[in-house]
C-alpha cells in the first residue's frame, strides 16, 4: 500500500480545522461557499478568544432588583441585568448592550444535577414547577448564568426546486439567555480552577498554574539553572512549559440546544454570574428575592491594564501616613527629648495604667480591627553604652491600640497605647537617654493585619519617605527610626529600666 510522503501529490484530505474558501475567476458561488468563509472567520476568532484571553466576564453585568407590579400587594421583585461583555469557554462573544430587566419566567431552569427543565405549557404557575414548594429552596441559592444563544429573525419566502413555496430565515442575532441552577449557598464562592475539594466553599483563592518540583534523579532541563539552591526565574521555564503543554483549551459539545422555535442555546457553557435567591409571592408566582453574592461566583477575564494594575499592588491596602513623618530617617537632625516624651503627654491619661499616645498610623483603606493588636507594632529604644560603646535594646510596652470605632468591625487609624508605668518612669531615666543620642525604632508588621479585602497590608517602607508604603506585595514590615537628644532630666537615674 502506497503511503503519501511530504512533497508528493495525494487526494483531498479531510480537513478538521482551517478549511476555508479560495477565490478565482468564473468560481461560482452558492451559500455553501459563504457557509465555509463564515464558519472560518467566526472558528479563528473564537480559537483566539479562549486561548488568549481565556474565558469568563470581561465587563459589566451589574445586577439590581426592581419592584414587579405584576401582582397587587406583594408583587415581587425582577432582576435587572446591566450591559456587559463576557468569553464563554468555547470563545464566543455574549455581549448585552443595555439594561434589561426579566421576570422569573424569562430565564431557563436546571435542577441541581445541572438538567434543563422545559417550562410547562401553563408556566410557572403550573403546580410543582420548577420546585416543589418553596420550603424546599430554603438554605439553597439559585446560580446565576449567561448563555450564548442564536435567534432567527426576518423570516423570508423562498421557492425550492419544485416551485413550492417554503420559508427561511434571512439572519441570526447573537444574543445572551440567561439560567438559574439550583445548588447550595455554600458553594457560591467555589474557587475557580481548583481541582481537589471543588464542592467545598473557598477559604483560599486557588491557582489553576501547578508547578511540581523536578524529580531526584532527573536531568534538569537546560533553562534550569544545574545548582538547586541558586535562584531561577519565577515560575521557572519548565514549569510554565509543562503547564501550557498540558492546558487543554479546546471545549466539548459547543452545540445547540433548540428551547424555542427561533431560539437555539448553548446550556452546557454558561459563564457564571451571581448567587441567588427565590421565593413566591402572594399570587403563588416564583419570583427573585436576594442576589446573596454577585461577585465571588464569576471568572474573570484579566485585561492588560488589570493586570497592570496587580503587579503595581492597586489593589493592596497602604500606611498612607505615620503621625512623626517628620522624624522619619532623620538621623542629621536629632528629635529634641522633650519633643519625644509630649508625644506620650498626659492628654487622655488613664489613671488605671494606660496611657493614649500620638503615636499613630493611618491606613488608605480600612483595616480589620480584630488583627490591630498590640503584637502587630514594636517600639524599640537603643540607648548608648558608655562603656565600650555597644547599644542596649530596650522594648517599650505596647499595652493595646486604639481604633476608630471599637464596635465597627473596620477601622482607618491605629493609635499606640503604652503602660502608664513606662512612661511615668522610664522617661525620666538619665541612664537611658541621658547619656547621649538615643535611637528609637517603629515597626509595623504589615503580614498581621488584614485590610477589608482580606488581603495583608503592604507595609514595605520605600526610601526617606515615611508614606505611604508599598512594594506592590502584601504584607511585609513598615520600619521607621529616628535619633532623640540627649535628655536632661534628672531624678530617677537609679531606677531599673
Amino acid at each position: 500500500m502506497k503511503t503519501n510522503k511530504p512533497g508528493d501529490c495525494c487526494s483531498d484530505q479531510h480537513c478538521d480545522s482551517g478549511r476555508r474558501n479560495r477565490f478565482f475567476p468564473n468560481k461560482r458561488t452558492t451559500p455553501d461557499t459563504w457557509r465555509v468563509e463564515q464558519d472560518y472567520q467566526q472558528q479563528r476568532r473564537r480559537l483566539i478568544n479562549r486561548a488568549v484571553h481565556g474565558w469568563g466576564v470581561v465587563y459589566g453585568f451589574e445586577l439590581s432588583l426592581a419592584a414587579d407590579d405584576a401582582c397587587t400587594g406583594d408583587g415581587g421583585q425582577s432582576l435587572a441585568i446591566g450591559a456587559g461583555l463576557a468569553f464563554d469557554n468555547c470563545g464566543r462573544e455574549l455581549v448585552q448592550v443595555k439594561e434589561t430587566q426579566f421576570a422569573f419566567d424569562d430565564l431557563l431552569v436546571f435542577d441541581a444535577k445541572g438538567e434543563y427543565l422545559p417550562r410547562p405549557v401553563g408556566g410557572s404557575r403550573q403546580k410543582g414547577w420548577p420546585f416543589p414548594d418553596a420550603a424546599k429552596t430554603k438554605g439553597k441559592c439559585l446560580l446565576l448564568k449567561a448563555h450564548y444563544a442564536e435567534r432567527l429573525i426576518s423570516p423570508v419566502r423562498v421557492k425550492d426546486p419544485c416551485a413550492c413555496d417554503d420559508s427561511e430565515w434571512d439572519q441570526v442575532c447573537e444574543t445572551i439567555v440567561y439560567s438559574l441552577t439550583l445548588f447550595d449557598c455554600d458553594c457560591c464562592c467555589k474557587p475557580q480552577g481548583c481541582k481537589a475539594d471543588e464542592n467545598k466553599p473557598c477559604k483560599r483563592p486557588c491557582c489553576e498554574l501547578e508547578c511540581d518540583c523536578r524529580k531526584e534523579g532527573e536531568k534538569p532541563s537546560r533553562c534550569c539553572p544545574g545548582d538547586d539552591h541558586k535562584p531561577a526565574e519565577r515560575g521557572g521555564c519548565r514549569c510554565l512549559c509543562e503547564h501550557l503543554t498540558r492546558l487543554d483549551v479546546t471545549p466539548e459539545c459547543c452545540t445547540f440546544a433548540k428551547v424555542s422555535e427561533t431560539l437555539n442555546v448553548d446550556l452546557r457553557h454558561g459563564v457564571a454570574l451571581a448567587c441567588m435567591t427565590i421565593r413566591t409571592n402572594r399570587c403563588n408566582d416564583w419570583t427573585f428575592d436576594e442576589v446573596v453574592d454577585a461577585c465571588g461566583p464569576r471568572r474573570l477575564v484579566k485585561r492588560n491594564d488589570l493586570l497592570f494594575d496587580l503587579i503595581r499592588g492597586c489593589d493592596l491596602t497602604r500606611i498612607c501616613s505615620i503621625s512623626w513623618a517628620n522624624w522619619h530617617r532623620e538621623l542629621d537632625k536629632p528629635v529634641k527629648f522633650d519633643d519625644f516624651a509630649a508625644k506620650f503627654g498626659t492628654a487622655n491619661k488613664d489613671d488605671e495604667g494606660e496611657y493614649i499616645t500620638d503615636f499613630f498610623i493611618e491606613f488608605s483603606k480600612p483595616v480589620d480591627t480584630r488583627t490591630l493588636r498590640a503584637d502587630a507594632f514594636t517600639m524599640t529604644i537603643i540607648a548608648r553604652d558608655d562603656g565600650d560603646g555597644w547599644g542596649r535594646t530596650l522594648r517599650i510596652p505596647i499595652a493595646d491600640i486604639q481604633v476608630d470605632d471599637p464596635s465597627k468591625p473596620y477601622s482607618k487609624t491605629a493609635r499606640i497605647i503604652v503602660a502608664s508605668y513606662w512612661v511615668t518612669g522610664a522617661l525620666n531615666k538619665t541612664n537611658v537617654f541621658g547619656l547621649g543620642a538615643t535611637r528609637c525604632e517603629i515597626s509595623v508588621r504589615g503580614d498581621y493585619l488584614l485590610d477589608c479585602n482580606g488581603q495583608t497590608v503592604d507595609a514595605n517602607a520605600r526610601g526617606l519617605d515615611p508614606a505611604p508604603t508599598g512594594n506592590g506585595t502584601p504584607g511585609d514590615i513598615f520600619f521607621s527610626t529616628f535619633l532623640i537628644e540627649k535628655s536632661e532630666s534628672k531624678g530617677n537615674e537609679n531606677q531599673p529600666l
